[in-house]
């Protein structure tokens, strides 16, 4: 008779989910015993785990090994700490990244609740090898010729995974900025012709004030709640009340003051490449191509976040609803007295007593 029957049974754990511990192989089962493990330690010996042992062996590869510890009650247990320990670092990033994924899906989720965020705040990642992404799960490329922002679009709105390498037919322009192509030596300005600047001068000018992210070998952008990376910007579209009391709220657990730019056309420079490059938060105005390519709203602005920004915006407001500060923002009569909002925000405040 098999001790304790069905307990981590052949077709329960595969293999492939033993915390990464290459060493430990599957016999296969008879008479519908779940199958022994064999071990083969440093010094080529091999030892066979079944029954209590081989449960035991198992739940502690799948836990990161903590469980092997009870050498006593387990002869030959001390070899399969060996395989064990290897595991152990692989297994805990693993279980790392896991707690990361549900911190940033717990953040999205709470921020889209507290400011009404209608599409899904966006992670973004700039790799430097182009081969790194394939490992991402549901990743998606686009294989027409496309632009960042209508990445951006479908994993906002649609809530793609969606990746690039410096391969694929991105818009040079939106490639030279991001990071996927390079500038080349002597180019002082495009060379597709006069649209956004009425002179050339103007429009090397303009060329020359684009941050640019570093040349890489792929991005990927997807919504923070699927996220199977740590992101290096996050990105939120939303509209100018949703914006600022996102930033009131970051105010509210560390003040700075932050700084803007506008560069008009080709406007995610203003946002993601200046975020990533100067690791500050950094709003922008969509510019048409990004209205039009990228279906941003009429009504939306962009805000761009270190990834330690967006904590600080999700505590931030649960200190500010305690001080009277509510959203969506109720108005007041323009003809009313402020005084007695004004005393519920600052009840210490002799100015705001009756």
């Amino acid at each position: 008779m098999c001790p304790r029957p069905g307990i981590l049974g052949k077709d329960i754990f595969p293999l492939t989910s033993l915390g990464g511990v290459a060493n430990l192989q599957v016999k296969p089962a008879s008479r519908g015993c779940p199958p022994p493990l064999i071990h083969t330690g440093q010094s080529g010996a091999a030892v066979e785990f079944s029954g209590d042992e081989r449960t035991d062996v198992l739940r502690g590869a799948m836990d990161g090994c903590e469980n092997l510890a009870e050498e006593e009650r387990f002869p030959g247990i001390a070899m399969a700490q060996t395989g064990c320990r290897r595991a152990r670092g692989s297994g805990n990033l693993e279980r790392e990244r896991r707690r990361n994924m549900a911190n940033w899906a717990e953040l999205s989720n709470e921020l889209r609740h507290q400011f009404c965020i209608k599409t899904q705040p966006l992670g973004f990642k700039r790799f430097e090898k182009a081969d790194e992404i394939d490992q991402i799960p549901n990743l998606r490329r686009m294989t027409k010729f496309f632009t960042l922002c209508q990445m951006i679009s479908q994993a906002r709105r649609w809530g793609f995974t969606i990746g690039a390498k410096n391969t694929d037919p991105m818009f040079s322009h939106c490639a030279r900025i991001h990071g996927l192509k390079e500038i080349p030596p002597g180019m002082q300005r495009p060379t597709r012709g006069l649209r956004w600047m009425s002179s050339w001068e103007d429009e090397e000018k303009r060329f020359k004030a684009f941050p640019r992210i570093p040349y890489s070998g792929a991005l990927v952008f997807a919504p923070l709640t699927t996220m199977a990376f740590e992101p290096d910007v996050i990105m939120i579209y939303g509209d100018p009340s949703q914006i600022i009391m996102i930033i009131q709220s970051i105010h509210r657990k560390q003040f700075e003051r932050f700084e803007f730019a506008c560069i008009g056309e080709s406007s995610c420079a203003d946002s993601l490449a200046d975020c990533y490059l100067s690791r500050k938060p950094k709003v922008a105005l969509p510019g048409f191509g990004e209205r039009r390519l990228g279906q941003v709203s009429d009504e939306e602005l962009v805000i761009a976040l270190p990834p330690d920004y967006l904590a600080k915006a999700v505590e931030g407001f649960r200190e500010l609803l305690t001080k009277n500060v509510k959203y969506p923002i109720p108005f007041m009569g323009p003809d009313m007295s402020v005084r007695e909002s004004f005393a519920r925000s600052y009840p210490d405040e002799p100015e705001f007593k009756e």
